[in-house]
């Protein structure tokens, strides 16, 4: 008789499910924070190298430039546009990591568990519908006051 595969067995002694969700959750959440905190760095030596390029583009204009555009709205422009840069190199990539583990272990989870797995899912259905009901009522009341503002002015 062959060997069979110690997973497939359903009445192991010492096989405890909970322990192995544990595993589960550390092994996807472990790459996760490496990822985001390395997207983090990347982003923070991209956005100080891009900075620095500027800046150094900057000063090798004329002076005539600093004389229609003043040195703090210069700096303030930079700053801003460095954070914006910042954020979609670091922020962004992790979220979109961080959303595909989620997904991926739902999926998971919903296969695994398919008898509560219907259930669940028409809770959170109604809970995003729900949800989405106010965001649309907000935009409709915002809307409606714009619409209001426009015609004031014609």
């Amino acid at each position: 008789m062959a060997a069979q595969h110690p997973q497939r067995l359903g009445n192991l002694k010492g096989y405890d499910p909970e322990q192995r969700a544990e595993y589960n959750i550390v092994s996807t959440a472990f790459p996760l924070v490496i990822a985001t905190a390395g997207f983090m760095h990347t982003g923070a030596q991209i956005t100080r190298r891009i900075k620095q390029r500027y800046l150094e583009a900057v000063l090798r204009q004329h002076l005539v430039t600093f004389d229609a555009t003043g040195t703090g709205e210069i700096l303030s422009r930079l700053n801003a546009d460095s954070n914006s840069t910042q954020d979609a190199l670091s922020s962004k990539p992790s979220l979109t990591i961080s959303t595909m583990g989620t997904l991926v272990a739902t999926i998971i989870a919903m296969v695994r568990y398919s008898a509560h797995s219907l259930t669940e899912s028409s809770a959170v259905t109604s809970i995003v519908e729900s949800l989405t009901s106010l965001n649309v009522g907000k935009y409709r009341q915002c809307i409606g006051l714009v619409n209001q503002d426009l015609t004031l002015y014609n």
